[in-house]
């Protein structure tokens, strides 16, 4: 059969070649909405090609899926199934110059736009800061040759003072989940 007669031919039925058309469409209007409705970036020349994109998804998705649900009511006009073919071919048009835009445009827009931006300055170098001198050796002490005077002689460092608490020495391991559970 000739491809030009099959697609003008109306059929009412909606076909596997309708699905395998229609369904992106439906892909195609919603990542329309979530790119140029919803999404949010901090790049500024991001957050415009993404609007703008998602501008263009949503007018072909959207139109895509009006001329899908009208195939499928099987008005006379639209029960041929070129019009899924046209609006498909126009997306890959735009896909291909979207392509081109991320491929030649975006990238020289983007490095202007660093460029454009203020630098932030590096803090100047500071110079090392002098360290302290190492302290001396100290001189080797004679060991007494006494253990029980020499800890007699020698006085025991004191304990360090345990740091203020609102819990009695007792209750410092509980969590306050298991002091929860028992009250």
């Amino acid at each position: 059969m000739n491809p030009m007669v099959y697609l003008t031919t109306p059929d009412p039925l909606f076909g596997w070649l309708e699905w395998i058309l229609f369904l992106p469409q439906i892909i195609l209007l919603l990542a329309g909405a979530y790119f140029g409705i919803v999404h949010r970036d901090s790049l500024a020349i991001r957050q415009t090609l993404l609007q703008r994109l998602g501008y263009v998804l949503l007018a072909l998705g959207g139109l895509g899926a009006l001329l899908g649900v009208l195939k499928m009511s099987a008005i006379a006009p639209f029960d041929t199934r070129v019009w899924l073919l046209v609006i498909v071919l126009f997306e890959l048009a735009a896909a291909a110059v979207v392509w081109a835009y991320i491929r030649k445009v975006y990238p020289q827009q983007r490095a202007a736009a660093r460029g454009a931006r203020p630098a932030v300055a590096a803090a100047p170098a500071r110079p090392a800061a002098p360290r302290p001198p190492k302290p001396a050796a100290k001189p080797a002490v004679a060991k007494p040759a006494d253990t029980a005077a020499a800890g007699a002689a020698a006085p025991k460092p004191e304990p360090r003072p345990l740091p203020p608490s609102a819990h009695r020495p007792g209750e410092r391991h509980r969590t306050r989940r298991e002091r929860k559970r028992r009250s």
